[in-house]
C-alpha cells in the first residue's frame, strides 16, 4: 500500500507517540485509505485516575482554573509530566491519552500543511491482548489488511 501525503503524515506521528509516551511501545500497525489499525502496548501502569492537582489555591476561582488546566494540558501532553502542582496519579496515561493526542496530531499537521483532509470517527476500538496466541492473530490481521482491500465498501478501482 502506498500513503499518500495525508498517510505519510500519520505514518511519522505514530511512529513519533514512544518520545511522547515513553510508556508506550509500539507493534505492528497498517494505514489504509479509510482506517487505521495498530497494537498499542503500555510498559507500566494503565489506567484512569482523579486528577486532583495539589497546590496552594488562594480563591476558588484559581481552584477551578488549576483544575481545568491539569484535566486538558495533561491530556494534551502540553505540560510536563514533572509539572510541580502534578500528583503521582495524575502522571497516569491511558490509552484515551495516547489515542486522543494521535488523533490531535494528525489533523492539526494535515491542517497546518494543506496535505489534504482527514477525519476520524468519535472514539476508537481496543481489545486487550491477553496472550501471545491473540497477539499473533491480531498482527496477522494487521497485516493482511492491504489483501482485503478491494472488499472494503469503501474500495475504488485505481482508473
Amino acid at each position: 500500500m502506498n500513503l499518500s501525503n495525508v498517510g505519510e503524515r500519520v505514518r511519522v506521528i505514530w511512529e513519533n507517540l514512544p518520545k511522547h509516551f515513553p510508556n508506550v511501545c509500539l507493534h505492528a500497525f497498517i494505514i489504509m485509505p479509510n482506517h487505521f489499525h495498530g497494537i498499542i502496548q503500555f510498559r507500566d501502569f494503565v489506567g484512569a485516575s482523579f486528577m486532583t492537582p495539589r497546590a496552594i489555591v488562594t480563591s476558588e476561582k484559581d481552584r477551578k482554573e488549576l483544575i481545568q488546566i491539569s484535566k486538558s494540558s495533561l491530556h494534551m501532553r502540553l505540560l510536563s509530566v514533572g509539572a510541580s502542582f502534578m500528583t503521582p496519579d495524575m502522571r497516569i496515561v491511558t490509552l484515551g491519552h495516547v489515542i486522543r493526542y494521535f488523533k490531535a496530531k494528525c489533523t492539526y499537521e494535515t491542517k497546518k500543511t494543506d496535505v489534504g483532509q482527514l477525519y476520524w470517527q468519535r472514539g476508537f476500538y481496543e481489545h486487550i491482548i491477553r496472550n501471545e496466541r491473540s497477539y499473533f492473530a491480531i498482527q496477522q490481521y494487521i497485516q493482511d489488511n492491504p489483501k482485503n482491500w478491494e472488499k472494503d465498501e469503501d474500495f475504488t478501482s485505481p482508473s
